[in-house]
């Protein structure tokens, strides 16, 4: 019999045991609870959770072009692919992924 869980400590904890077949949408902490686990096998999928930095350009100091591009320069997005995802995600250059409906291959980031 197969069964789901949505990922969480429960089901992680569940899957070590053999309770569960599936568990998904995995966080990066709880992939390395379990990714070199002899039973186990992992699948990533292109697109499943992403996280973008958006202001409101329209008000504040955000309405000013060249404070939006002086910011997007400072950020270091390895460094916070480290932080977040422990490295697991992938950077993009563009403000959205490829593999989403909306995705523009044409929209790049600050060179």
């Amino acid at each position: 019999m197969c069964r789901d869980i949505a990922g969480s400590i429960v089901g992680v904890q569940r899957l070590v045991t053999g309770e569960l077949d599936f568990v998904g949408h995995l966080s990066p902490q709880e992939i390395l609870q379990i990714q070199n686990r002899p039973g186990i096998k992992m699948h990533s999928n292109t697109v499943g959770r992403w996280y973008s930095i958006q202001w409101h350009m329209y008000a504040g100091p955000f309405g000013n072009a060249k404070l939006r591009q002086a910011s997007a320069h400072g950020i270091d997005h390895k460094r916070i692919n480290d932080i977040v995802t422990v490295g697991k995600g992938a950077l993009y250059d563009g403000p959205t992924p490829d593999g989403l409906w909306w995705f523009n291959a044409n929209a790049r980031s600050y060179p």
